[in-house]
C-alpha cells in the first residue's frame, strides 16, 4: 500500500519533506517534471561528463612514450655492455703484453731492497731469493722468526698471488697468510699494480709493501 503525501499550505510537513528530496527547480513543490524524467535527466547528464572514446593514434602516441622509456634504457643498458666488454678484452691485451717486463721491472727493484737489508743485518739475518719460474720467485728469511714468501703472477695474468709463512721457533705451528694484488691498466694503457682497489705510485712502494712482513724484525 503507498501513502501519498498531500502537500498543501494545510499540510506543511509534508512540504517539507518533498521540498528536501526535491530542490528548487526540481520536480518538487510546483515542478511539472516527473520524478522519473528527472532521474532519466540526471543519468544522461552524467554520461555526457565521460570522454569520447579515444583514437587509435591517441592511444599509440600515448602508449608509445613509456613504451619508448624502456626501449631507451635498453638500448643505453646494451651499450654499455658493450663498452665494458670492448674495456675488458682491450685491458686482457695490454696485460698480455706488458706483464713481462713488468715483472722484470718488479724483480729488478726487489733484488736491489734485498741486497741493501743483507747489507744492513749482515750477520744477524739472511734473506734467500729464488726463481721458481719465469713470472714467480720466492723468498727466505732466517733465523726465527722465519718467513717464507712466494709471489707469482696468476695464470690468467691479472693479478699476483702472494703468500706469507711465518715460524716463529721450532715448536710453533707454521702461520700463514695470503695476499692479492691486482694488475691493471691505467688511462694512459701504462701495466699498474693496485691492492685492495689502490693503485700504487710506482714499483718503489710495491716492493716495500711486498717486503716489509719478510723483513720486519720482531
Amino acid at each position: 500500500m503507498q501513502v501519498q503525501l498531500q502537500c498543501s499550505e494545510s499540510n506543511p510537513p509534508a512540504c517539507e519533506a518533498r521540498n528536501s528530496w526535491f530542490p528548487a527547480g526540481d520536480a518538487g513543490v510546483g515542478s511539472t517534471m516527473p520524478t522519473g524524467a528527472k532521474r532519466r535527466e540526471t543519468v544522461n547528464h552524467q554520461v555526457r561528463q565521460v570522454p569520447a572514446v579515444q583514437s587509435k593514434e591517441e592511444l599509440s602516441g600515448k602508449m608509445g612514450d613509456w613504451i619508448d622509456a624502456l626501449g631507451s634504457d635498453e638500448e643505453q643498458r646494451r651499450k654499455s655492455e658493450e663498452r665494458h666488454t670492448q674495456s675488458q678484452f682491450h685491458r686482457a691485451d695490454v696485460i698480455g703484453q706488458k706483464k713481462d717486463a713488468l715483472w722484470a721491472s718488479l724483480m729488478a727493484v726487489i733484488n736491489r731492497d734485498v741486497e741493501k737489508f743483507r747489507t744492513m743485518f749482515k750477520g744477524r739475518r739472511s734473506v734467500e731469493v729464488t726463481t721458481v719460474s719465469a713470472l714467480g720467485v720466492r723468498l727466505f728469511k732466517s733465523p726465527y722468526p722465519t718467513v717464507l714468501m712466494d709471489a707469482e703472477i696468476s695464470p690468467n695474468g691479472t693479478s699476483i698471488k702472494v703468500s706469507y709463512s711465518r715460524t716463529f721457533n721450532q715448536i710453533s705451528p707454521m702461520e700463514r697468510v695470503d695476499e692479492t694484488f691486482e694488475l691493471t691498466v691505467d688511462r694512459s694503457d701504462n701495466l699498474v699494480i693496485a691492492h685492495n682497489g689502490r693503485v700504487f705510485p710506482n714499483l718503489d712502494s710495491v716492493s716495500r709493501f711486498l717486503l716489509e712482513p719478510v723483513f720486519k724484525v720482531d
